[in-house]
């Protein structure tokens, strides 16, 4: 097992390009590794600074478009958020 800590910086200057940028950094870094699972606390989430729907949404636009040609690379991952963003999770 391997932790992969990636920082967004200030959080007065979080938006969604940092938050896109931290996560393209964990894929790509996952991907090189060889990785097939995922536990990831979303960018922002643990302090709020983006909704749980929208963090869950860019999450997974990132993830289909950091694919490998001939499959997807990713087999299993969690998501890791406070239990009452979970109900709006799964359902974004």
């Amino acid at each position: 097992q391997r932790v992969l800590v990636v920082g967004v910086g200030d959080s007065s200057h979080f938006d969604d390009e940092a938050f896109r940028s931290a996560v393209d950094c964990c894929l790509e870094a996952l991907r090189r590794i060889g990785a097939t699972s995922l536990a990831i606390a979303l960018p922002g989430r643990d302090i709020d600074l983006i909704r749980p729907e929208r963090a869950v949404r860019g999450f997974l636009d990132a993830l289909a478009q950091s694919g490998q040609p001939g499959g997807a690379w990713l087999e299993r991952m969690t998501i890791i958020d406070a239990a009452p963003s979970a109900k709006n999770m799964v359902s974004a």
